[in-house]
């Protein structure tokens, strides 16, 4: 079963006719040990609107998986895992902020071990959580040398230590007169292992790195996943806003999927292809160079938010992200795969959406997934961007909400979990977490 193919150069004519192929979900038993969820903290987050990274990360050196949530007022919480003795330790509170389903926290550790922790920054300046040597934690605002107003923070560190982290900045916080869709993307990058910071404009003299001023008013960026791979951040997104000229509106319609990369040695960006497009990405260069799959204008919400990349062994990216090309009731779950010169691309399925994916094989994913009301988890694997079978069931006890692949993580925790609430009181912590991870 052969997918559709969208080259580079002729991207926007062929993605406006929205043909994918439909892979049929085979039954499959995964190799290896058994998928389980065990529960590390119960009754314990709150609702959140957190993207599908940096929940956690695995320190080789100690031994321990590091993971933190948002719990009850927004606060973020912190857990650790002692993979020698096999215990979970007590959650502890490591910072506050305000009431928000905005404001969870994401982690990255520097080259000195310390653990840093950004959270509470939905239109607001980023805080920062961290963790000493001793294991003592301090929690303080950037708001003195970043005073962006910051939500969605996506934390990596390059090879040569220097951590940066990415976030949307809300322009109309700052300068009402912006208009309320306004909101590119920017970062604070750290070469003294998150001491001091500088920001995207000192470095680049830019306003912004990731942003446009559309005619049709599409100008909210939302970065869904950022993940390393050779030394370069490989980065998805979708774009929001009012969607028709002199409409302005935050998130009245969201289109299309992009894709760029960019490499923290020069701070460029590049395309898939690997064209310098420099420090800056704007309207044209996006809709020219990093548009991936367009979106049926008709429909008010042709994408969705979660989105996950991964780059394959032979430096390929695949992609997993929602099309609502059709219209339906349910969005399809869709693959995409750069083939080195184009992008190929199938439907998985209507029946399932994503938590995450991972990289098991040199060309092979486990996709997270779950469905509709149901709870637990059902673990899919997609082979070459393409091949689409069904493999382990994972049982929790209620629907899950987020999922978070621990990347170089070690089991059983592969991955965090996070259960629905159902409700967005952020007063309200009556969720799960889980660890998701192979017991053999």
């Amino acid at each position: 079963m052969h997918p559709t193919r969208i080259g580079a150069a002729t991207a926007a004519t062929a993605l406006a006719l929205g043909v994918f192929t439909n892979a049929q979900a085979e039954p499959l038993h995964d190799r290896g040990g058994t998928l389980v969820a065990q529960t590390t903290a119960t009754h314990a987050r709150v609702h959140s609107d957190r993207r599908p990274m940096g929940a956690g990360l695995y320190d080789r050196k100690a031994d321990r998986t590091y993971v933190s949530w948002m719990g009850k007022d927004s606060d973020a919480y912190f857990q650790d895992y002692d993979h020698k003795g096999g215990r979970w330790s007590t959650p502890v509170k490591i910072g506050s902020s305000f009431k928000d389903k905005h404001n969870y926290p994401v982690m990255v550790q520097a080259d000195d071990g310390k653990l840093l922790v950004f959270h509470g920054a939905h239109n607001s300046p980023l805080r920062l959580a961290t963790r000493a040597a001793d294991g003592t934690w301090s929690d303080r605002s950037l708001g003195d040398v970043a005073p962006y107003y910051a939500s969605y923070p996506m934390a990596l560190k390059a090879r040569n230590g220097d951590v940066y982290v990415f976030f949307r900045d809300t322009l109309k916080e700052d300068d009402k007169t912006a208009f309320v869709d306004d909101r590119p993307m920017q970062y604070l990058m750290s070469t003294d292992d998150g001491v001091t910071w500088k920001s995207s404009g000192e470095l680049t003299g830019h306003p912004y790195v990731l942003g446009s001023e559309r005619e049709d008013n599409m100008d909210e960026v939302y970065v869904a996943e950022m993940t390393e791979y050779g030394g370069r951040f490989h980065m998805l997104w979708t774009m929001a806003g009012g969607g028709k000229p002199d409409v302005h509106g935050h998130g009245t319609q969201i289109h299309d999927v992009f894709y760029a990369v960019f490499d923290p040695a020069t701070r460029h960006f590049s395309t898939v292809a690997g064209e310098d497009l420099g420090t800056q990405l704007d309207q044209a260069e996006m809709l020219d160079k990093a548009i991936v799959w367009r979106s049926n204008r008709e429909l008010l919400h042709g994408t969705g938010f979660t989105h996950s990349v991964q780059v394959m062994a032979d430096g390929r990216p695949v992609i997993v992200f929602y099309d609502n090309q059709t219209g339906g009731q349910r969005a399809w779950l869709t693959a995409g795969r750069w083939n080195g010169r184009s992008w190929d691309f199938t439907r998985l399925t209507e029946e399932y959406g994503l938590l995450d994916s991972e990289k098991t094989g040199p060309h092979t994913l486990r996709v997270y997934t779950t469905r509709g009301s149901e709870s637990g988890i059902t673990a899919f694997t997609l082979d070459r961007g393409r091949n689409w079978r069904q493999g382990q069931y994972i049982w929790t006890d209620t629907k899950l909400q987020k999922g978070n692949v621990i990347e170089g993580g070690k089991d059983p925790v592969r991955m965090l979990a996070e259960t629905n609430t159902g409700t967005q009181d952020q007063t309200v912590q009556t969720g799960n977490v889980y660890a998701v991870g192979e017991i053999r």
